[in-house]
């Protein structure tokens, strides 16, 4: 319960200043976002215009929603536009295959990603093993012991 409540308390923005840093925007555009984009941001009742309170996670809620919702809105856009009339052909077959090997290649960012974990998962694993049987203290005697050797 009190951890609740202390995690409350840090997702909590209470100025125009926290809330545009946390957006790393400047306070009047972060004014202008929750006017004209309607941002969630609370007025305590009975203050004066200028005292706001917001919650960093509706706000990162926000922010999904909005980039969802442009990119919708552009797919629909680009889908609905007719092709214009003695546009080339193979304009068109290159922005497809671009987008095809744009596809694949973030597939393949993803899957190195996970690999690239894994390994470094493994190797913390084979360090703490190493650690344990006391072989990571020779291997870091090992290049001094050679540098004394070889001067």
């Amino acid at each position: 319960m009190i951890n609740d409540v202390a995690a409350t308390e840090t997702d909590v923005l209470s100025s125009w200043k926290e809330i545009a840093a946390y957006l790393g925007r400047g306070v009047r555009t972060a004014q202008r976002w929750e006017a004209e984009l309607h941002m969630p941001v609370y007025r305590p009742w009975g203050k004066d215009h200028s005292a706001v309170l917001a919650m960093k996670s509706e706000i990162d809620v926000w922010i999904k929603s909005r980039s969802q919702s442009k990119r919708n809105r552009q797919l629909a856009a680009a889908r609905s536009a007719p092709l214009v009339p003695g546009r080339n052909a193979t304009q068109v077959t290159v922005c497809r295959e671009l987008l095809a090997s744009s596809r694949r290649l973030r597939a393949d960012v993803a899957r190195n990603r996970t690999m690239l974990r894994n390994s470094i998962e493994c190797l913390w694993k084979t360090l703490a093993s190493m650690n344990e049987r006391g072989e990571v203290q020779a291997l870091q005697m090992e290049p001094q012991q050679s540098e004394e050797s070889g001067g």
